[in-house]
């Protein structure tokens, strides 16, 4: 793939609130509205990327640990617990508990997907998203699910695996009734650096690890490379462009 490299530059309109805050511990897009999850002060800001302004924040009332937001609201884990909310963040309504703590959030369709890894099994538990009634739980033995994301349109959640060596890329299939299928590994398991999260490509036909290793997402098996680490990744229309260190590089 071909490469070009920018130094990142400090050039985005600022929210003071931002800027005094430590980092945030998440950021999602949905939509015009770009959300950011912090912990001190465990708070929501918001920025609306047509108007180029930031909205006014979302206080929540305990520590969050995960969030995931669609058009139909925030989902947000609090620890070991985790709660709806409409889009203003008003309106909290329970959804679900686990026995340890929330690693990551998804939603597909009416589904949320909870990700309660903890080690030595990958934990996934689904449920309706907006009432929070039970659909399905799986535990995946030596499948802890680290960095995890989603292809909606071909019902799969890619994550690194950790706790054993070596690591590997998975995928655990989401049925469309919303329950639970099996996880497979790639099949070079150890031939690649480790990594920690993955992320999709635009039209869910990819999935790139942290280790910038691009895989197909159609069975695990080798694509490309960004020859080199992803620290984060956006796409403008397929372009992907990188964030490694403190260079933003656009690939074509």
């Amino acid at each position: 793939m071909h490469a070009s490299e920018i130094e990142a530059a400090s050039t985005h309109k600022t929210n003071p609130m931002v800027e005094t805050s430590t980092l945030w511990l998440d950021a999602q897009e949905s939509g015009e509205i770009v959300y950011f999850l912090f912990q001190s002060p465990a708070r929501l800001e918001r920025y609306n990327l047509t108007t180029e302004t930031w909205l006014s924040s979302i206080t929540l009332s305990d520590t969050p640990t995960a969030f995931t937001v669609d058009a139909d609201g925030l989902y947000i884990a609090f620890s070991r617990r985790v709660s709806h909310f409409q889009l203003d963040g008003t309106s909290e309504t329970h959804l679900r508990n686990t026995d340890t703590d929330i690693k990551s959030l998804h939603t597909i369709g009416a589904y949320l997907y909870i990700n309660y890894s903890s080690y030595p099994y990958g934990k996934l538990v689904s449920v309706d998203k907006i009432s929070g009634t039970f659909i399905d739980s799986k535990s995946y033995l030596y499948d802890v699910l680290n960095g995890s994301s989603v292809a909606p349109s071909i019902g799969k959640l890619f994550a690194r695996t950790s706790g054993i060596s070596p690591s590997d890329i998975v995928q655990v299939i989401l049925n469309t009734d919303g329950t639970l299928g099996s996880s497979t590994d790639s099949p070079y398991h150890g031939n690649y650096p480790n990594a920690t999260k993955t992320y999709v490509f635009p039209g869910d036909g990819r999935v790139v690890d942290s280790a910038g290793i691009i895989y197909n997402a159609s069975d695990l098996t080798y694509s490309n490379s960004f020859a080199g680490s992803v620290n984060d990744i956006t796409f403008y229309e397929d372009l992907p462009i990188v964030l490694r260190g403190n260079k933003l590089i656009a690939f074509s």
